[in-house]
């Protein structure tokens, strides 16, 4: 009699399960689970298709602007190719043979590469607007259509890279993830992957990854520069013991508190806050901008399928080992127009799904980045 008290409120307790509600129509007709993200399911990315979403897409974004009136003005892609040439580059890094790779190599396959030429001109038309507010909304929805015709175009070839399209292919996944990272938001807008939290960039950045490691062709292209750079500091991430970490040392003796007979479980999120506390190791001051941004996002090439799955499934201690996340993405913003919000994007989407029990586990980055919670009648 003891034990029905207290598993009547585990199941009062229960997160409920989010569950796919409009999945795109390719999903649908062949019976599978979509998860619902845009402008591309996975499913669709998988398999090479052009997703619906990205019409759909489309058709919302001629909706909402149509009261504008807005046409294409002329020399539009000339204007957005030069700025991306002269300025849009020099943003996506501070070492000058990557810039010169972004502002020279990558227009030379734009011109044999209509989706490259397309996803160009769609993240300068972003840039262009975050610099001109006066045109943001004309600017905004240019950057929307261009970047709708590079995935109708470049989306089908996914699954058929060649020696020949190798690193257009590559550059296009970047082009696809810096557009995702940098656009505006909505208020419809969500992190949420289907059945649960997952930022939509973090599945882009890794399918960044997996061109390069099943395509060896890139390591002796111009677009190797992206990631060569990057080859020292990820071998210094995976060898090295890191320093302790007081917050992510009281999260990692919390989840150990827990009492949780699923012990593969727990084995996932203590991983998860160890090779988190690596990517702590690049808050240190010796290390530059760069560094620290290769440094951070090692943990989302590392921290494996498992603990992301924990986190489409909103499960409670995954959602706070993101929030801690945060913070690392908050040192970069400064330098990196196209994130800027994403720190408090991510905790707002955590706290809004996490239950209360779990709240205080998160002050510590709350605190840190300075994003204030909503009051309980806000929420």
């Amino acid at each position: 009699m003891s034990d029905t008290p207290k598993a009547e409120a585990l199941v009062i307790r229960r997160r409920p399960h989010y569950k796919s509600r409009t999945g795109c129509q390719r999903c649908r007709s062949r019976r599978v689970k979509c998860d619902e993200q845009h402008p591309s399911c996975i499913n669709c990315l998988k398999r090479g298709v052009k997703c619906d979403y990205i019409q759909q897409a489309a058709d919302q974004q001629t909706h909402e602007h149509q009261e504008l009136a807005l046409e294409k003005p002329p020399y539009l892609d000339l204007e957005m190719f030069h700025h991306f040439c002269a300025l849009t580059a020099y943003t996506l890094s501070t070492e000058t043979p990557v810039c010169d790779m972004w502002r020279i190599h990558v227009p030379q396959l734009a011109l044999s590469a209509d989706y490259i030429m397309d996803g160009i001109c769609a993240f300068a038309a972003l840039h262009k607007a975050y610099q001109e507010p006066d045109r943001r909304e004309s600017l905004l929805y240019h950057a929307i259509r261009y970047h709708t015709s590079s995935l109708e175009k470049g989306l089908p070839l996914v699954s058929l890279i060649t020696p020949e399209n190798g690193s257009s292919m590559y550059i296009f996944s970047l082009l696809t993830l810096f557009f995702n990272l940098a656009r505006p938001r909505r208020l419809d807008d969500s992190i949420m992957l289907g059945s649960g939290l997952l930022p939509g960039p973090v599945h882009l950045m890794r399918g960044t990854h997996l061109i390069r490691e099943s395509y060896r062709g890139l390591d002796k292209s111009p677009v190797a520069l992206v990631f060569q750079s990057t080859e020292t500091i990820f071998a210094y991430w995976k060898t090295h013991v890191p320093n302790e970490h007081p917050a992510l040392s009281e999260l990692h003796s919390q989840i150990l508190k827990l009492d949780d007979e699923n012990k593969e479980r727990q084995r996932i999120l203590l991983g998860a806050v160890h090779t988190l506390s690596r990517s702590y190791t690049f808050r240190d001051d010796i290390y530059n901008i760069e560094d620290k941004f290769r440094g951070y996002y090692t943990w989302l090439y590392e921290v494996g399928e498992d603990y992301l799955n924990l986190l489409a499934g909103a499960n409670n201690e995954a959602m706070c080992i993101l929030a801690f996340f945060a913070p690392l993405i908050r040192d970069l913003e400064a330098n990196s127009w196209w994130i800027e919000g994403w720190a408090f994007y991510i905790l707002e989407e955590v706290w809004s799904l996490l239950e209360e029990d779990f709240r205080p586990w998160i002050a510590w980055p709350i605190e840190h980045i300075g994003w204030v919670p909503p009051t309980q009648t806000e929420e």
